[in-house]
């Protein structure tokens, strides 16, 4: 028998028992939530949407193409500020059937929502549906949201959506 081999065999079962046995760190002290609850809120707002610039547009085969229109208006309600609109439409001339899509941006005094809209035009009468991420005040928020024109031979349009916010 080897005496070294044997007392270095125990000494280091000894000192691996030792450190299982010791006590391990302790769990941080928290004074608030870790994380805190997200937030849904209910919204609507409306818009009169006047033309700003009436971008560049083609007719072929019946169908009004429209690209770059730019509409501009006051928003209120939840919601307030000043919208202003980038779109493509794309509208049959004997039906008022269509799409449209683009990009938009509400200006408030606390911050912007910028985001994308799509939708479709039935008799000429337009409704879609709208995302958009906040920024300023609304930082890390999201409004998600459906949009319908008020009636066929008005300009404005009628939000009603969420607002989402991850950090409650």
């Amino acid at each position: 028998m080897n005496r070294p081999t044997d007392i270095a065999t125990v000494l280091l079962l000894g000192v691996t028992a030792a450190a299982c046995d010791s006590p391990g760190p302790a769990a941080p002290t928290l004074n608030r939530p870790l994380f805190a609850a997200a937030t849904i809120t209910a919204i609507t707002a409306t818009g009169p949407l006047t033309i700003a610039d009436s971008g560049s547009t083609s007719l072929s085969g019946g169908t009004l193409h429209v690209r770059d229109l730019v509409l501009e208006g006051p928003v209120s309600g939840d919601i307030t500020g000043t919208i202003t609109t980038v779109a493509n439409v794309e509208v049959v001339q004997a039906t008022g059937n269509g799409t449209a899509s683009g990009t938009f941006t509400i200006s408030g005094a606390a911050g912007a929502w910028t985001g994308h809209f799509h939708g479709r035009f039935d008799a000429g009468v337009f409704s879609g549906r709208l995302v958009a991420r906040g920024t300023g005040a609304y930082a890390g928020q999201i409004l998600r949201g459906n949009l319908a024109q008020t009636g066929p031979t008005t300009n404005v349009v009628r939000l009603t959506g969420t607002i989402l916010n991850p950090g409650g």
